[in-house]
């Protein structure tokens, strides 16, 4: 009977006991179980020369936090929050190049929790960030414009906007460019306009430095001139003219002067020359150029002679090489949209090889190259700058060419 009693006393004691904890536990002490969490997801943002923010993720149950700070070569924590309700704390007046260390931790309704910790270091003192200069816009047509400046010391990218003189209202056309030109396209004919350029640096940004120009009227792309041909032989010739204010293409055709028929020398080059081959001995060439200003801007022809070297046997055999040049008259290509956004649409008729398609910038340069065997090939130009664009289509004989802009 003492045996019995003494094990009934035992079960009787653990059972209030298990209810008095329960009741402790249920008395809204935050986290699992009235366990006070640490905070975690800490990040440091906004980092600078000087300052810094402070964030971390909500605590359940959590009535507040505590944020301290400390350089992290010192051993004493400075307190700069104490019972914030906030998820965020700004850290200012620090000193560049410096490692800090900052911790938080949260306040339930049964305690505080441990702390978290996070490093970071604030950016170096490179100086004052410099307005950008050199500022130039050319060249200029009815209804586009390229704006240039110089580089600026320790510039990580530019910005870029642009306004109708008249306007107070600015448009940014390049946000971070790393760029230092920008082509300003969909402009209105002999309408005044106003662009600035700031640099953003490490240490900040500079003030904006502004420039204005006038857009051209319709018409005002200039035919070439200076035409002439040099390193004429029997069978080749290089045909030359002076560049065009405002070109940024040229497109050439050369034939016998006894032919109706044109020949294609070049749809779109950058240079002031091309090199003709495949020429008939002996004899007299037309050819003309037109200069390129913008995707509906050409100007009118201007034409010139030359006249071939060597005997009349060799022409024969060099006329019937020339007037195939243009073997595919089917071949015909299609940009859509245009102006395109991140993609643009290629479509080839008449042709049932393989094509290789080019993509060239107004300098020149190679920015996208891709082979195709599909009536429509899509093109992701997103990673392109907005501007104008060149495109070549080659399929093994022959290559045609089409202009397209990229906002």
């Amino acid at each position: 009977m003492r045996l019995l009693a003494l094990l009934l006393l035992v079960v009787a004691t653990y059972s209030v006991s298990a209810q008095n904890t329960m009741a402790r536990g249920g008395k809204g002490g935050g986290g699992v179980g009235g366990k006070c969490i640490t905070p975690s997801g800490l990040s440091t943002s906004g980092i600078t020369t000087s300052s810094a923010t402070a964030n971390w993720s909500p605590v359940s149950g959590a009535n507040s936090y505590n944020v301290d700070y400390k350089q992290s070569s010192s051993g004493s924590w400075i307190n700069i929050a104490w019972g914030t309700t906030s998820l965020s704390w700004n850290l200012s007046g620090l000193p560049a190049s410096t490692s800090f260390d900052w911790r938080v931790r949260a306040n339930c309704s049964s305690g505080s929790s441990g702390y978290a910790q996070k490093t970071f270091s604030t950016l170096s003192e490179s100086g004052p960030c410099n307005a950008p200069t050199g500022l130039s816009t050319s060249p200029i047509t009815a209804t586009s414009a390229t704006a240039t400046w110089a580089p600026v010391s320790g510039a990580l990218s530019y910005n870029l906007d642009y306004k109708l003189a008249s306007s107070p209202n600015w448009v940014t056309i390049a946000n971070g460019t790393t760029s230092l030109q920008w082509t300003i396209g969909g402009l209105e004919p002999t309408t005044s306009y106003d662009w600035r350029v700031r640099a953003n640096c490490s240490s900040g940004i500079s003030s904006y430095t502004q420039t204005q120009f006038t857009s051209q009227a319709l018409g005002s792309c200039s035919a070439p001139a200076g035409l002439y041909a040099s390193n004429i032989a029997s069978s080749t010739a290089t045909l030359n003219w002076s560049a065009v204010s405002g070109a940024f293409a040229y497109s050439v055709w050369y034939k016998p002067t006894f032919s109706g028929t044109w020949i294609t020398a070049t749809s779109a080059t950058y240079s002031t020359s091309v090199n003709l081959y495949a020429l008939s001995a002996n004899t007299t060439y037309d050819w003309r150029v037109v200069a390129n200003c913008s995707l509906t801007e050409i100007s009118n022809y201007s034409t010139a002679q030359f006249t071939s070297s060597g005997s009349t046997t060799t022409a024969t055999k060099a006329t019937a090489i020339a007037t195939e040049v243009n073997v595919n008259p089917n071949f015909t290509i299609n940009l859509f949209p245009n102006p395109a956004g991140d993609l643009v649409n290629v479509w080839v008729d008449g042709v049932h090889n393989k094509t290789v398609i080019k993509v060239y910038n107004l300098m020149g340069k190679l920015v996208m190259q891709k082979e195709s065997g599909n009536t429509l090939t899509q093109l992701n130009i997103s990673k392109l700058s907005a501007g104008f664009y060149l495109l070549h289509i080659n399929d093994g004989r022959e290559t045609r060419s089409a202009k397209f802009v990229k906002n």
